[in-house]
């Protein structure tokens, strides 16, 4: 008898192939069990066929389409833009110009966070540069409203502020860039954690 972490055999009327089980397939791909069902469930992989004890068995052929997922997550691809790419793809269509499309529209998007991003930094610096001369003028043990003061209308000075910017301005940026990151996909494009409960 089999237990789950076996590797399954299946026997067709040509030959004898190994079947890998969901946590294998993870395994194989560096990936949790619980992403090999989401991609399933999103149509990126094609419908894992059963064990008798009702285990999904995956074709060996599949590790390499989970590694394309992988890299293409890291370049910036969403599952959702991968599963359209993916079903034409599978339907004998050839979606490269809209790939290619794709990344260029991310190099785009990259390119203006990095402005945004140089922006905020020196407009972090100057803020920073600014507390720190408040600090000198306020007396040891007296709060100096470094925090209350990013409230505060944006200095006439271009050292203090980079030129066409705002306090609001940078406030959002820090909402946008570090926000993204804390409610952003995780694991490789999966949602945050679901409940324990075991899935087959």
């Amino acid at each position: 008898m089999h237990s789950r972490v076996d590797t399954h055999l299946t026997m067709t009327k040509t030959n004898l192939r190994a079947e890998l089980t969901t946590g294998q397939l993870g395994a194989a791909t560096g990936v949790s069990a619980d992403t090999i069902r989401h991609y399933e469930k999103l149509n990126l992989l094609k419908k894992a066929i059963r064990s008798g004890g009702g285990y999904r068995l995956y074709d060996p052929s599949t590790i390499p389409r989970v590694q394309t997922i992988r890299s293409a997550v890291k370049a910036g691809f969403t599952l959702a833009e991968l599963s359209g790419i993916f079903r034409e793809r599978d339907a004998g269509g050839a979606p490269c110009q809209h790939v290619a499309a794709l990344a260029a529209e991310k190099v785009e998007s990259l390119e203006k966070q990095i402005h945004d991003l140089i922006e905020l930094k020196n407009w972090l610096a100057s803020t920073v540069k600014a507390w720190h001369k408040r600090l000198e003028h306020t007396p040891a043990g007296t709060r100096a409203g470094l925090l209350d003061s990013l409230r505060e209308k944006p200095s006439e000075n271009p050292d203090q502020s980079p030129k066409g910017r705002t306090n609001e301005d940078a406030r959002s940026n820090l909402r946008t860039i570090f926000g993204r990151r804390s409610t952003g996909p995780t694991n490789h494009g999966m949602p945050h954690a679901r409940s324990a409960s075991k899935i087959r």
